[in-house]
């Protein structure tokens, strides 16, 4: 693995057989935040459209809210975050 690094010019991390090995990965800070559950109610075998449509809002909503909440800590104050 470091003669690997060497050859490449940058670190080899194994991640993940299928997903990055072999492949260089950057050098830098890794920042990992894990945001509180959302309430989702009882599980149902068949949600409606409205439900899952619903559900998804109040996700995207809470995404959004850890995102601006910790992107300071994580050294990102000034960019802009945008669900497409």
């Amino acid at each position: 693995r470091r003669a690997l690094t060497y050859w490449l010019e940058a670190p080899v991390r194994y991640l993940n057989l299928c997903n990055r090995w072999l492949l260089p990965f950057p050098s830098g800070r890794l920042v990992t935040v894990v945001g509180s559950a959302i309430p989702v109610g009882p599980k149902t075998e068949t949600p409606t459209r409205e439900r899952v449509s619903d559900l998804h809002a109040r996700y995207c909503a809470a995404l959004v809210e850890l995102i601006e909440s910790t992107k300071e800590e994580a050294g990102y104050k000034r960019q802009v975050t945008e669900l497409i």
